[in-house]
């Protein structure tokens, strides 16, 4: 991570291993020495792919050490920004006040540019450019059009336009004593910056609502924790975050064992490419944990179209974790056959309840994803080859036609299960 500002190494060894050096771009978490529990198990580095990231000591590490903690006190959230001075004078000036994570956005980009800021070192420290997707440019995402990801960027990124263009100009012409307090960010590149750094850097706010510093917690909203935020993601990496009422701490403690001076990682969770692009900018090739989002609207007649509503459609190769197709979207479909006074079958029971499904809901499902199949189909043989990397894509490039090879293996899955339902005449689900 790049910053303009470079601290004495010599305070970085109180914290960090001192074997081998940090490198210079992690010189700025340093300053958070007082804010993180000293530790000689971690050092911060550049990796060879991703960055800066965060590795263990020449000695490693075992199964259930402490890896580092952080004082609550310390943590970014949206009720803390609301009772900073930013949110005091935002809930002065705009009535109704904006959004809660506005806010939070506003503080961030106030305190990257202002030293005095108790969250200054940390904010200075993180990269000036975004990986997450709706921070593309619009040729970046030109591999993305038509795509459930791409209309999902443009809709963020078109929301906080919005947000830009209601909110800071009744900041800027502020009178009185918030006079010139929102200057800087005029423009809202600093707002969009925060907004993409929050999304990609956020954990559960339930950690902060364990600790004594609860209040400024919420459950809804994420929370930013300075030092910690640095570790990558490998799916199935075993990390357990800890909130410690007690000196109101926040811990990670290391799942297995870490070797002398490899890297150690985070576990964003269970995640589909989707949701790694939108928030993080990357995907995972042959990611298990795909889905597709599918918005199924049909109809067309006296009353107009009928949103039957949203529906996540997995790989039929989960083991288990997912219903390749969920129950709701066949008591959605259902419906479209029956009269209102008929109800559907199946739907007063459980999940263990047998749903009787229809052949007219599976044609109609099977015509649906074969047609949004057809655009992957038509970029296949090029996404296989762009997402290995092999012949100068960027990393961009290479996780667009992941995706798009994501999406196209569970659309063509899906095809493959419904013809067999067809043909074998089996609709018990």
């Amino acid at each position: 991570m790049s910053s303009s500002t470079n601290p004495p190494k010599k305070r970085l060894k109180s914290v960090f291993s001192s074997t081998p050096e940090p490198s210079p771009d992690s010189a700025p978490h340093h300053r958070l020495v007082a804010h993180v529990k000293p530790v000689t198990t971690l050092r911060a580095g550049m990796t060879a792919t991703s960055g800066l990231g965060l590795f263990a000591s020449p000695a490693g590490l075992s199964a259930g050490s402490s890896l580092a903690s952080i004082s609550a006190s310390f943590v970014m959230s949206v009720p803390r920004s609301a009772q900073s001075p930013v949110g005091v004078a935002v809930s002065s000036i705009l009535s109704p006040p904006p959004p809660g994570e506005f806010v939070l956005w506003l503080d961030m980009a106030k305190g990257r540019r202002e030293h005095l800021h108790p969250c200054h070192p940390y904010l200075a420290s993180l990269p000036d450019e975004m990986a997450d997707v709706p921070s593309w440019s619009p040729s970046e995402r030109l591999g993305l059009k038509g795509t459930n990801l791409g209309k999902g960027s443009d809709d963020s990124s078109a929301e906080l336009e919005e947000m830009i263009a209601r909110y800071l100009p009744p900041l800027l012409n502020a009178t009185g004593e918030y006079r010139g307090m929102f200057e800087g960010l005029r423009g809202g590149d600093g707002i969009r910056w925060a907004k993409a750094c929050y999304r990609s850097r956020r954990f559960p706010g339930s950690l902060l609502q364990k600790t004594g510093e609860g209040k400024y917690g919420s459950a809804k909203d994420g929370i930013l924790l300075p030092f910690l935020d640095i570790m990558n993601h490998r799916m199935g990496a075993k990390m357990t975050w800890e909130a410690i009422d007690e000196g109101g701490l926040i811990t990670f403690v290391a799942g297995e064992d870490v070797a002398p001076n490899s890297e150690v990682f985070n576990n964003y969770g269970g995640k589909a490419n989707e949701e790694l692009m939108m928030c993080y900018g990357f995907a995972i090739q042959n990611n298990a944990e795909d889905c597709y989002r599918l918005k199924l609207v049909v109809g067309g007649g006296e009353d107009g179209p009928t949103d039957l509503g949203t529906f996540d459609i997995y790989r039929a190769d989960t083991n288990g974790r997912h219903e390749q197709f969920p129950r709701e979207l066949w008591k959605a479909l259902a419906s479209l056959y029956v009269e209102e006074e008929e109800g559907v079958e199946g739907e007063e029971g459980g999940d263990d309840e047998q749903l009787e499904i229809g052949i007219e809901e599976v044609e109609l499902l099977l015509a649906t994803l074969t047609s949004r199949l057809r655009p992957f189909d038509a970029t296949r043989e090029a996404d296989e080859v762009a997402e290995k990397g092999e012949l100068g894509e960027t990393h961009k490039e290479s996780a667009i036609a992941m995706y798009r090879c994501g999406q196209g293996d569970v659309l063509r899955q899906s095809v493959r299960t419904l013809e067999g339902y067809r043909q074998n005449e089996v609709y018990n689900e």
